[in-house]
């Protein structure tokens, strides 16, 4: 399926049963399946959304919940009147036996979840999840992965299966600012999620930061600033990262995302991986040094360059055409 055939899609030559988490929390997971699934529909593909809830254990294994078996039947009998089947997200394993969904999207890898500085953390998300991933390939036809770590670490895992990445879209805002604001430092995304919550920047972090005459602030979009990726281990960035990229932000972050720049932006200079607040202050401050009068072309001629390519409706159509293949 390419381009032009997409562009030319109607409701009636492609619909999609896309089962997922309920749309209605502010976290990453939710924000991604609500903005594909309209851009979906903006392609002209018809979309019926089965928003299913899941109540998250608190105990290791986390990925023992079963679902009922009543779900399932309705989820599977719903899915055989359209043409494809989508599953978003790996709480929503167990469907993949049922459904053999024509594609399943991994939001994060947790067989392979890295956070090197909490290892009990590391431990509560990969117990028993190899299992639950290993199903998952077994009865799906494709997988696609928001990370281009996650889809290598997949494609040698699962040589005989079609696996992809496309990370989420960009976040296209009208008229946004491009004079550089070095006083001021972006943090985003939620803490409702325990990896974030230990990975928040500490009191002697902020104390620093104050004394360096930056404030720490959480508005997505605004001028291009210098800004701070605060998670320490490897999932939950996409996001946030796409956002950054698109504003134009200096990025230090205290986990190596080197290889998800290099596959979305490659010429993306102003990205550091810093292990510290002060080595974080110092590229920030390096950084605006250098800062010339063609900055504002630079980000300008870059959120033309991403919105071409990762507007959420290029990521739809990018998905979409994966499913004949």
């Amino acid at each position: 399926m390419n381009r032009l055939e997409l562009d030319h899609l109607t409701t009636s030559t492609i619909d999609i049963t896309y089962v997922c988490l309920p749309l209605s929390s502010n976290d990453g997971r939710s924000i991604y399946d609500k903005r594909l699934t309209e851009a979906l529909n903006e392609l002209g593909i018809r979309v019926n959304t089965l928003e299913l809830a899941h109540p998250c254990r608190r105990f290791i294994p986390i990925w023992g919940k079963k679902w009922q078996k009543m779900q399932v039947e309705y989820v599977k009998k719903t899915s055989q009147k359209s043409k494809f089947t989508i599953v978003s997200h790996e709480l929503l394993a167990d469907f993949s036996r049922t459904l053999k969904p024509d594609l399943f999207i991994i939001h994060n890898l947790f067989s392979h979840f890295s956070f090197k500085s909490r290892p009990d953390i590391q431990l509560f998300y990969r117990c028993g999840s190899s299992h639950l991933f290993n199903s998952v390939a077994a009865s799906s036809q494709r997988l696609l992965f928001l990370s281009e770590r996650e889809r290598a670490i997949a494609s040698e895992t699962w040589p005989d299966l079609p696996i992809y990445a496309s990370p989420p879209g960009i976040p296209q805002k009208e008229n946004l600012p491009l004079n550089y604001n070095a006083t001021s430092i972006k943090t985003l995304g939620s803490n409702d999620w325990l990896p974030k919550r230990a990975s928040k920047l500490s009191r002697s972090d902020h104390k620093y930061l104050k004394n360096a005459k930056l404030e720490v602030i959480s508005d997505n979009f605004g001028n291009p600033s210098p800004a701070i990726i605060e998670d320490k281990f490897l999932s939950g960035f996409k996001l946030k990262l796409m956002e950054h990229l698109y504003n134009g932000d200096t990025i230090a972050s205290f986990s190596d995302l080197s290889s998800e720049i290099d596959w979305i932006n490659p010429h993306y200079s102003r990205f550091k991986h810093v292990n510290s607040i002060n080595e974080a202050i110092s590229f920030f401050n390096k950084t605006e040094a250098s800062i010339g009068a063609t900055n504002e072309d630079r980000i300008t001629k870059s959120r033309l360059d991403l919105t071409s390519r990762f507007a959420w409706k290029e990521v739809a159509r990018n998905i979409a055409s994966k499913l004949d293949h």
